[in-house]
């Protein structure tokens, strides 16, 4: 471990980043370890941790850590050095990225110093960094091809198919010596089973099932099946009923001329399960109607997002991007199609007959067709694409939501002699149709919103009866923040042991998880409740302002609202209903709806930051209603139900057209 005599004393945050999320449970535990190791021997405090995970160093755009970093040092001024594990960590971006994000980061007032990368002191270390960062830049620039031609290799050899998932209805075979000794199955809620070879194009049976293994966190280290070094890998016929749905849809759409959307309505209706659960949409079917593999040939090469090399038959092809691609902001490169003749094919003799025959030349012209047009050599047929609505005028879209399941429900026009129809229904069935009347039915948007902009109306007029709970509420807030802001450093202390205790838990085996799964989710809870208290400390606490001065200036605000609300710009109305609204449920048969208007907590302690939001200053990232953590303190301003209110305000209910 290197030993820097000038660090004693010194507040430090680490920077811990991994290039796939499935490294995440061991690269960035590891690196957390060995930083928090190299802090103690240097006399370091820490104060924060920054994480990113599954982003590779060789893009800088990809990066948003040090943007972070940066942001926090302005605003908190808590830390001086900024440690990571070594110079990969870093950047592998080369001279320029790394040179340059560290003179950034030294503006600041930030040192950078790498736990496991004896560099000198001052000037002289300056000097030797950048054969570090064109060292890591190289390394991963030697070692892109080599992976990329080992998994060409792997792949024409039979170690690997040509998709990482199997498609719907298909399943994994190992073989080892040409054996047969396994087959996986993937389920549609994620959990993996481990089958006897019997099992082939058949419904297991216990004594079938093998083993099976959970479904996959998030951001984690897999938890299905590794195949081992000696196994060999092939796609084979799955589960039955899958691949009689595979059947129907082709059949569907090739002897009875359906469309994509009626076949997903119609497999909806029968209540036949998507490949990952849930709806069929038309982009799900179509997924399958052009795909090659149901014809026994899979395709691979079609598409990449290398940095340095792609995988070729040949010999692996070398990829150049220009400094201003790499600098864009996203997480991944652009996708590209390669051309048609580095495309490469792997026959699957066990799917060659999966189709009947009377289907399979249909089928095939019709995956060639479509092969082509995604390489470009067919044109694609033109369609009117429908428009994109960056500004778009709905102003309850994402926040209304349907009593009947609980759906989110957006916006949406439609067109008639030239005429628009503004509407709002379930998003979730646009995409995944269903034949459901009451939950495909549309809302007309104009109304709805004319009689949600009067109830928000009459809960503002009674702002001003509102003034002592407010200012009982914003004593309640700063009291809690001021109590938060003093044990801040006790908070993050046991947030990082209980992170340690979590860790341990889940590094234990299946059987080892499930018996303490209590102590997991009592880990779960305690972490997020100090990630929320933690997170409020950080904020500004408020304790500079009266409690009764800015309850007013608040009261003042929302009466100013209510004079100019018929007269506010739509972009306006938009950030209003996003900060204030925190509920709104509409009954579909009715038409009734309910509203609450809250006060999220950043607004309550501080009615500047309110007025501007909702005056829509530039580059204010604020928390909407809904956004408010659970653990912050909301201020409930009012709530409305057009069944109770025994006002006018049902735009077009049933009730009051019975009552008529």
């Amino acid at each position: 471990m290197n030993i820097y005599p000038h660090l004693d004393g010194r507040r430090a945050a680490l920077d811990l980043r991994c290039s796939t999320s499935r490294q995440t449970g061991t690269s960035i535990f590891d690196q957390d370890k060995i930083g928090k190791a190299f802090c103690r021997a240097n006399g370091l405090t820490i104060v924060k941790t920054f994480k990113q995970e599954g982003v590779t160093a060789s893009v800088p755009g990809a990066r948003t850590d040090f943007d972070d970093i940066i942001r926090h040092k302005r605003e908190h001024d808590d830390f001086d050095v900024l440690v990571l594990t070594d110079i990969s960590r870093f950047t592998r971006a080369g001279i320029k990225h790394g040179m340059n994000v560290e003179y950034e980061l030294e503006r600041e007032g930030i040192e950078v110093v790498f736990a496991t990368t004896a560099l000198p002191a001052g000037e002289d270390g300056d000097l030797v960094k950048p054969a570090y960062y064109f060292a890591a830049k190289m390394w991963i620039k030697t070692l892109a091809p080599a992976i990329a031609r080992g998994m060409m290799s792997a792949f024409e050899s039979g170690g690997m198919a040509h998709c990482n998932v199997p498609p719907h209805g298909l399943d994994f075979m190992y073989t080892i010596d040409g054996k047969p000794s396994h087959i996986t199955r993937l389920l549609p809620d994620g959990r993996q089973l481990k089958l006897h070879v019997d099992a082939m194009g058949k419904k297991p049976k216990p004594k079938h099932i093998l083993q099976t293994f959970p479904k996959n966190p998030k951001k984690a280290k897999s938890l299905h099946y590794r195949k081992q070094a000696n196994e060999k890998i092939v796609l084979v016929p799955g589960d039955p009923d899958a691949l009689a749905t595979v059947v129907l849809i082709f059949t569907l759409f090739f002897k009875h001329d359906w469309g994509s959307r009626r076949i997903a309505v119609e497999l909806n209706d029968r209540g036949i399960g998507a490949p990952r659960g849930g709806l069929w949409s038309a982009v799900s079917v179509d997924y399958i109607l052009q795909n090659k593999v149901y014809l026994g040939t899979g395709m691979t090469n079609m598409k990449t997002r290398a940095v340095h090399a792609a995988r070729n038959p040949i010999s692996p092809k070398i990829r150049k991007h220009s400094p201003k691609v790499l600098a864009e902001r996203r997480k991944h490169l652009p996708l590209e199609i390669r051309p048609r003749n580095e495309w490469h094919e792997k026959t699957y003799p066990l799917l060659l007959r999966l189709l009947d025959p009377d289907l399979r030349p249909l089928a095939a012209k019709y995956i060639e067709r479509s092969l082509d047009r995604k390489a470009g050599i067919a044109a694609n047929p033109q369609r009117r694409r429908r428009p994109r609505h960056p500004d778009s005028d709905y102003l309850l879209t994402g926040l209304l939501t349907s009593k009947q399941g609980g759906y989110t429900m957006g916006g949406y026009s439609t067109y008639a002699r030239d005429k628009r129809y503004r509407l709002y229904s379930i998003t979730k069935f646009r995409t995944s149709p269903i034949r459901d009347a009451l939950l495909t039915r549309r809302i007309k948007a104009d109304p709805l919103e004319a009689a949600v902009l009067r109830a928000t109306s009459e809960i503002f007029a009674q702002a001003p009866d509102m003034t002592a709970a407010l200012e009982k509420a914003i004593k309640a807030e700063q009291k809690t923040r001021s109590r938060d802001n003093r044990e801040r450093s006790e908070m993050v202390i046991e947030r990082d042991e209980i992170r340690e205790e979590y860790q341990d838990l889940l590094g234990l085996g299946k059987h080892g998880r499930e018996i303490a799964r209590q102590k997991i989710q009592q880990c779960e809870r305690r972490l997020e409740e100090l990630e929320s208290r933690i997170a409020s400390a950080d904020r500004h606490t408020g304790a500079a302002h009266k409690p009764a001065d800015q309850a007013r200036a608040i009261v003042a605000e929302l009466a100013g609202v209510v004079r100019r609300l018929d007269k506010m710009p739509n972009a306006l109305l938009k950030r209003l209903a996003a900060v204030l609204i925190s509920r709104i449920e509409i009954d579909l048969e009715t038409l009734e709806f309910e509203l609450e208007l809250t006060l999220p907590s950043w607004a309550i302690i501080d009615a500047m930051a309110l007025k501007n939001t909702l005056r829509l200053e530039h580059g204010l990232h604020m928390q909407t209603g809904r956004e408010t953590q659970q653990h912050d303190r909301r201020f409930v301003m009012g709530r409305f139900a057009c069944t109770a209110s025994g006002k006018p305000i049902c735009f077009d209910c049933q009730r009051l057209r019975h009552a008529a």
